[in-house]
């Protein structure tokens, strides 16, 4: 009988010991798939983000990209044609470091268009958020946060804390010259806007923040490597040529 009770014992600190091991096996293969889906992401953001390689949601009268371009940055571009007259606006959205890869998609966003005569709404997400845009082509304005922005006056607008508690706030517009786009460091890839308007200005550049680190180590030289581009410094991707 002793004896019985001692296998029975034996029995049930083995069963324990192998639901332990069955549990920190499933624990373990859940971060592995969580890694690796953070890292194809990062992998194709940064591809993407480096070759500007978004493409563009284009119409016949405007175009528009969003993506991540440094640690705590998502930017939006948009180009609208009415007329004679385009308007160019750039939006940097600033949060906490690595806001906007919290669903698992480093600098993924996607963005889609309604809109009738004379005006335009346009909305994206990134990090669990999201963001909407109201143009008027006829009065050449701006909606954000209920904000109206003339572009003929703006065409660079900061909004910061997009993720704290009391909500993102347009805490800066600015009117940077014209000038080119940066070139596409893939062959075939659009040309890059976004990093053509922010290597010209130091104060753009200062504001993405790019020394700011965040725990993921991947994470981290992704975000060197775009905000590298967006000082207008040639970057290389793996297997290509510098550009």
């Amino acid at each position: 009988m002793k004896k019985s009770r001692q296998q029975s014992k034996k029995r049930a600190k083995t069963i324990v010991a192998l639901v332990i091991v069955a549990m920190t096996v499933l624990a373990l293969a859940r971060e592995v798939a969580i890694r690796l889906r953070t890292l194809s992401s990062l992998i194709v953001g940064a591809v993407l983000a480096l070759a500007a390689a978004h493409a563009l949601a284009q119409g016949s009268a405007s175009s528009s990209t969003s993506r991540f371009i440094s640690p705590t940055v998502v930017a939006s571009w948009m180009s609208r044609t009415h007329g004679s007259a385009t308007d160019t606006l750039l939006v940097l959205w600033r949060g906490s470091p690595g806001w906007f890869s919290k669903t698992g998609v480093a600098g993924g966003s996607s963005s889609w268009s309604s809109g009738g005569k004379g005006g335009e709404q346009q909305f994206f997400r990134s990090g669990e958020l999201n963001f909407a845009l109201e143009f008027s082509d006829e009065r050449r304005v701006v909606k954000i946060l209920g904000q109206e922005i003339s572009l003929t006056e703006t065409n660079v607008v900061l909004v910061d804390g997009v993720d704290s508690a009391p909500g993102p706030t347009v805490i800066g517009r600015r009117w940077i010259a014209p000038g080119p786009p940066l070139p596409p460091i893939v062959a075939g890839a659009s040309e890059d806007p976004i990093a053509g308007i922010i290597s010209r200005s130091p104060e753009l550049i200062e504001y993405l923040q790019c020394g700011v680190t965040v725990p993921d180590p991947l994470m981290n030289t992704v975000a060197d490597l775009v905000c590298r581009r967006m000082r207008g410094e040639t970057v290389t991707l793996p297997g290509l040529q510098p550009r």
